[in-house]
């Protein structure tokens, strides 16, 4: 298991939470453990990561969640409704459905320390299968069968 001077969280990107997370690390007295990163990109960024967290209501299928897989991270995903198009909860990510509770962020951590606790193969399985996943379904090749077979639909229906 890993100690938690050895988890660190890296927030990349700007928001509107951005000025209200700054003010809980410090709040917090967690500032060595947390790291903005601000007007850079994410992409350079992957390697370094273990996992990848998306805590978003309303963003399903992101170009980040589809480089963060294509890295092989496990992408731990909130989502409310429905299947998502991409996360097959814990066989190739994460999904944190249960948001809409009296405490949604316990959802959120329970996930996140089942990962950084004892769980190696587990943790393997789904970072190979996030990466299979995302070279299947959207490589270019598959995003041209894909606009193929949608333009010969069109050209069928006339």
């Amino acid at each position: 298991m890993l100690s938690k001077k050895a988890v660190k969280l890296v927030i990349v990107g700007v928001g509107p939470q951005e000025g209200f997370l700054k003010a809980l690390v410090c709040k917090l007295g967690i500032e060595e453990h947390v790291q903005f990163v601000i007007g850079k990109r994410a992409y350079s960024y992957y390697p370094l990561f273990d996992c990848f967290v998306q805590p978003s209501l309303t963003e399903g299928l992101s170009i980040a969640l589809l480089e963060a897989m294509s890295f092989s991270l496990v992408c731990v995903v909130t989502h409310v409704g429905g299947a998502h198009p991409v996360i097959r909860h814990k066989e190739n990510g994460i999904l944190v459905t249960d948001l809409r509770t009296k405490s949604p962020r316990f959802a959120l951590v329970r996930s996140l320390l089942e990962l950084i606790g004892d769980n190696a193969g587990f943790a393997k399985n789904i970072r190979e299968k996030a990466k299979k996943s995302v070279l299947q379904s959207f490589c270019a090749g598959s995003m041209v069968a894909q606009y193929r077979t949608t333009f010969k639909s069109f050209s069928n229906s006339k």
